[in-house]
């Protein structure tokens, strides 16, 4: 049977957040706020394309808001892969 060895020295406080790791945190929160846009909207058009009722102008306006989102999760994501390389 294994034993778990107690750390040496002080017990660890909690790393304050600094300016660096608030903005890798908000990447991430803005990153799954626009990913729960892009599946609401999707599951809204979806509906409406089955019901028959797809073609007013806030359709297309929304399928617009769509792709921004898209292209908005593109440039989130190569802004974290970005942030992760300047780590190592």
């Amino acid at each position: 049977m294994r034993t778990i060895k107690a750390a040496k020295g002080p017990p660890t406080m909690p790393v304050p957040m600094n300016k660096t790791t608030f903005r890798g945190a908000l990447k991430w929160v803005n990153l799954m706020v626009v990913l729960l846009i892009i599946i609401l909207a999707v599951r809204y058009l979806w509906s409406r394309t089955t019901s028959g009722q797809l073609g007013g102008m806030h359709d297309i306006a929304l399928t617009g808001l769509v792709f921004f989102c898209l292209f908005f999760v593109f440039l989130a994501v190569q802004s974290i892969r970005r942030g992760r390389a300047g780590q190592r």
